[in-house]
């Protein structure tokens, strides 16, 4: 400090023997002071650069270890740089009474700034080395915590940096914040609820990036790609994006389908409209023909033994087709899907499988397949339930039944 208090004296007698006298040629001394140091700041900031990255950075860029050259390479290094000269002009300002209270703020403002940057870069790359090396960055991801650290730490950065400013104690900042907390929570209402949202779901393990979303009210789903303390993003399989707010993933309903694709397997849940006036018992002869059929003739026999067996002991005329207990093409057709089902490789047979009938409607007798095909990948999954579907619909045929389809204008004009 000495140095720049002989330096200024030295400028004030330059600038008096240039007939610059009084304040003015204060003024100046102190300018010409500040902008010399500034531009030796300059100069020292770009050969401390010069020096980091092509000696420690190349240094260590040798290394196998990649989590080390994240580090390196962030930008934290060279905002450190900035700060340290920041609290060198602090010192030497105060040697400086004229342009003090004007570069001081200016300090104070750049130093909020530059603090704020070092934070964030800081808190980014925890971030980045978490989800690129931790096992369960995928399962739990930290960016909602890293983003509600940035929210705290960054309030209470400018809360000091106002009360320097105007010369006053946090706490006196604080203070006054409370007489107006109510429009704070109204302005920062969105980020609070997202912060409470978020610790939801990071509890409760309810979404992850990756998962696979439905949440109709918002027009979302596909998989998640991003979640923030302000918006969860999912990325639709039509390529659109939604932001959601996070808030609303813990306040609303949605469907995930995450413990689908964690067992590799979709599930199938379609059905085929057959038409009433089809549905009839099967004769004896039909029956023998049927045996000839691979996946369905153990069935028949034991079947057939077992109905013929209950109709000798109830003594039943089996003359009349109403008459005790007789097979039907409907029930058989069920039966072949079922062991058609079993037999298809790509059918999960660990995992929940039945064809069953439901309720009959206008359109017919709805028989409907619940199974799950071994991938959750759409493209995969629509080829093979299209393949299941292509044989069922060809083979009902050959077991005298109809799909139930509505009159079309075509069938009108063959009756005329």
């Amino acid at each position: 400090m000495i140095l720049i208090e002989k330096g200024y004296e030295l400028l004030v007698k330059l600038l008096t023997t240039l007939k610059i006298n009084g304040t003015l040629a204060h003024y100046l001394s102190e300018l010409i002071l500040i902008l010399g140091l500034l531009i030796i700041a300059i100069g020292l900031y770009y050969l401390l650069k010069l020096i980091y990255l092509k000696g420690i950075v190349k240094l260590f860029s040798k290394q196998k270890k990649e989590w080390l050259k994240e580090i390196l390479n962030s930008p934290i290094m060279m905002v450190s740089f900035q700060l340290i000269f920041i609290i060198i002009f602090f010192k030497v300002i105060v040697s400086l009474p004229l342009l003090y209270d004007l570069f001081k703020i200016i300090l104070i403002l750049y130093l909020t700034f530059i603090t704020i940057r070092i934070l964030n870069s800081f808190l980014n790359l925890i971030n980045d080395l978490y989800m690129k090396y931790h096992k369960h960055a995928k399962d739990k991801p930290i960016k909602g915590l890293i983003s509600a650290s940035k929210f705290i730490l960054f309030t209470i950065i400018l809360i000091v940096a106002i009360a320097n400013l105007i010369g006053q104690s946090p706490v006196y900042i604080l203070t006054g914040l409370g007489a107006i907390s109510a429009v704070l929570l109204l302005v920062f209402k969105d980020p609070l609820l997202g912060l409470v949202g978020g610790f939801q779901m990071a509890a409760n393990e309810t979404i992850k990036i990756g998962d696979w979303i439905e949440m109709p009210k918002y027009n979302a789903d596909g998989e998640v790609i991003d979640i923030s303390l302000a918006f969860v993003k999912v990325l639709n399989w039509d390529k659109t994006t939604v932001a959601i707010p996070t808030h609303l993933m813990a306040s609303d309903a949605f469907i995930n389908w995450r413990d689908i694709l964690d067992k590799n397997a979709r599930r199938l849940k379609k059905f085929l409209n057959i038409d009433i006036n089809s549905v009839r018992f099967l004769s004896d002869e039909e029956i023998e023909e049927f045996k000839k059929v691979e996946i369905i003739k153990d069935y028949l026999t034991t079947r057939k033994k077992e109905i013929d067996n209950s109709n000798q002991v109830n003594n039943v005329d089996t003359t009349i087709e109403i008459n005790g207990r007789r097979m039907t093409n409907l029930g058989l057709f069920r039966v072949y899907i079922l062991e058609y089902l079993k037999k298809n490789v790509h059918i999960r047979k660990d995992m929940l499988l039945v064809v069953r009938q439901l309720q009959t409607t206008n359109n017919g007798i709805p028989l409907e397949i619940y199974a799950f095909i071994n991938t959750p990948f759409l493209r995969d999954y629509e080829e093979i339930a299209a393949d299941i579907f292509d044989h069922l619909i060809a083979a009902i045929g050959h077991f005298n039944l109809n799909i139930y389809q509505q009159p079309s204008g075509t069938d009108f004009k063959k009756q005329h």
